[in-house]
């Protein structure tokens, strides 16, 4: 968190930090519980902030991590299109997502060439997590054992659901439906 205040004040950015305060450290946390006070932040933020814009640093390797995860949770065309380059919500929240075409070893080679420190945070180590076992176990194992570009792949796989739902979706809006 001290790192990307650094940075923001130094790209002239108001720096914005969410903390779990109430959060009793002994208890067992789930992703979803996560994932759900993330996107509560990011809706007081968007109440704060109308118009502004959310940009996360998820990138390529993100992708397969959540094409794995959602395929397991059985979603739907529009769930295994994620993550889209932008995706917007009703509440006028809007995820841009620039990264998504670049590697994670991209994004450390890029930092590094720059002099910039790579930061991780510890979390993402912990096996207790999903997309942590995936990120750390089996992604790497599946990536040996074949002769495909996973992450180039599930690119080009999310890409064709995102036209597939599009589609879908223009084809049932009630004012595009023949008569």
């Amino acid at each position: 968190a001290v790192f990307v205040e650094r940075i923001s004040e130094s790209l002239g950015l108001e720096y914005i930090c969410g903390d779990w305060d109430d959060r009793d450290p002994s208890l067992s946390v789930s992703e979803a519980q996560v994932r759900e006070l993330r996107q509560t932040f990011f809706d007081s933020f968007i109440s704060q902030y109308p118009g502004a814009l959310i940009v996360t640093g998820h990138q390529k390797n993100d992708i397969l991590e959540t094409l794995m995860l959602r395929i397991a949770r059985s979603s739907n065309i529009s769930g295994l299109a994620a993550p889209r380059p932008i995706s917007t919500f009703a509440n006028r929240k809007v995820f841009v997502r620039p990264l998504l075409t670049v590697t994670k070893e991209s994004v450390e080679a890029a930092l590094i060439d720059c002099e910039i420190e790579w930061r991780e945070d510890v979390s993402n180590k912990n096996p207790v997590f999903d997309r942590n076992r995936l990120r750390n176990e089996i992604i790497p194992a599946w990536q040996n054992a074949t002769q495909f570009d996973l992450h180039q792949s599930a690119e080009q796989v999310r890409e064709y659901l995102e036209e597939a739902d599009d589609v879908l979706n223009h084809l049932l809006d009630s004012s595009n439906l023949p008569s």
